[in-house]
């Protein structure tokens, strides 16, 4: 989608976009009724219609009778698409004539005066073709608007419903979220459903505050610059004409669990000023063939449209390596896999991918990857970094919590040190009392126990409760 960041005090507000649109809007419709008798004389019309259709046919050809558009303000965000997009006027028409009913009611009903079918109101397939046209020829221009490969469809700035078996028997909506958009409502967070299985993914943390070894943050700065700066190199300079798929950006985060994968997906959409979307993968797989492919299509549509970020956690689930196929499961998997990479190559947005385990991801896959990043368990440094950073300021303590000992003595993730500061200021809140380092401890202890791990010899705990 376009830039939708424009705060600019010159661009116009919705409501001057739309009153210049809707205007040409209700002269066309009031061209169309008048050219069908369904005009200013409803009453005389109904007599007339029948043989003024009969005596006056559509002629086969013409020039476009459209009555012309507002030069939209490229600053306004109804300019941004018809720039961005290089809609032309027909478009221009179709995507006001979604919009119209949202503003004023009475547009449902004129549409259904268009199809002479007063009874079916609301924008039709059959009402757009006619409102957009009024010769054959321009008629069968303009129900090509409507094929799924044509502009406003394939990006998703409207959509269909069937409404019987003819190609023109559908109605046509405007797209959610680009209508809430453009009418200038707040934007609302999508609901989670099998048409989006994908939460919101944030974060309190930004990259700086992030406890990570110098390679990695560098890294992860240079996967920031290539979020932020994609307008520029490939539209300013000119890439994307030059070269297929270049919008899309794949980046890998691989390291063990804990490490900090999740946390700096969400930091990198906080600071790019982009959503994040964790996809939930039991959603998205489904034993059905064919299913999985549908719910992932219609996730990265709706992400493509909105310009989010894709976060798929333990990703060698989804996309794990093809196996030789012995059966029709087998068969089906790697079906699964292969529409993956497609799906995933032709994304022209930004996904995010986490995995523990890197080399369970298809090799194929991995030449699609642009950037890589690794997140290896922290040292010493970088566990104390850790540790000093996750204890706040307002917590009241008690002695000396020795967190260069810990970080020294334990080897912990950085998840595993957070588990084990929230299990001692809980315990130390279940005491009344300030943070101790027993209290440190014993959430230490938890943690190793939890995974099954020794104690390190070198790190004393205390014999009972403090």
């Amino acid at each position: 989608m376009p830039d939708r960041k424009h705060t600019g005090s010159e661009a116009p507000t919705p409501a001057v976009e739309l009153s210049a649109g809707l205007e040409a809007l209700r002269t066309l419709l009031a061209l169309r009724l008048e050219e069908t008798g369904m005009g200013p004389h409803p009453a005389r019309a109904s007599a007339d219609t029948p043989r003024r259709w009969l005596s006056d046919p559509l002629p086969a050809r013409g020039r476009s009778d459209l009555p012309p558009l507002p030069s939209f303000d490229p600053n306004g965000r109804l300019g941004q698409l018809v720039k961005g997009y290089g809609l032309d006027a027909r478009e221009q028409y179709t995507l006001l004539a979604t919009l119209a009913p949202e503003l004023d009611e009475r547009f449902d009903m004129l549409y259904g005066l268009l199809t002479r079918r007063p009874e079916r109101d609301g924008l039709t397939g059959e009402a757009l073709r006619n409102l957009l046209a009024g010769s054959v020829r321009g008629r069968l221009a303009a129900a090509r608007i409507l094929r799924p490969e044509a502009p406003l469809r394939a990006v998703g700035m409207i959509r269909t419903e069937s409404t019987g078996p003819r190609p023109l028997d559908i109605r046509i909506l405007p797209d959610p979220d680009l209508s809430r958009w453009l009418l200038g409502h707040p934007r609302e967070e999508p609901e989670f459903s099998s048409a989006f299985p994908a939460r919101s993914l944030r974060t309190v943390h930004t990259l700086d505050t992030l406890a990570l070894p110098p390679e990695a943050e560098q890294k992860l700065k240079g996967l920031l610059d290539r979020i932020r700066l994609r307008s520029k190199v490939l539209g300013q300079w000119g890439f994307q004409g030059h070269h297929d798929h270049a919008a899309g950006l794949i980046a890998l985060l691989e390291g063990p669990p804990g490490t900090g994968k999740t946390t700096a997906a969400a930091a990198l959409g906080k600071e790019a000023g982009l959503p994040v979307f964790r996809v939930d993968l039991s959603a998205v797989v489904s034993k059905y063939i064919g299913e999985t492919e549908k719910n992932l299509s219609l996730l990265f549509d709706r992400a493509e449209r909105q310009d989010w970020i894709l976060f798929f956690d333990e990703a060698d689930a989804l996309f794990g390596k093809r196996t030789e196929v012995s059966d029709s499961r087998d068969r089906f998997a790697n079906q699964q896999v292969s529409y993956l990479l497609q799906r995933v190559e032709a994304f022209q947005g930004v996904t995010l991918l986490a995995t523990n385990l890197s080399r369970n991801v298809d090799e194929a896959f991995v030449r699609r990857i642009h950037v890589r990043i690794r997140f290896p368990l922290p040292d010493p440094a970088e566990r104390l970094r850790i540790w000093t950073g996750s204890l706040p300021d307002e917590l009241p303590r008690k002695g000396t919590l020795e967190l260069e000992g810990l970080a020294e003595a334990f080897p912990m993730s950085g998840g595993e040190i957070r588990n084990a500061i929230f299990h001692a200021a809980y315990r130390a809140a279940a005491e009344e009392g300030p943070l101790m380092r027993e209290h440190l401890l014993l959430g230490i202890q938890e943690e190793f126990e939890k995974a099954g791990r020794l104690l390190p010899k070198k790190g004393p705990l205390p014999e009972g409760p403090p």
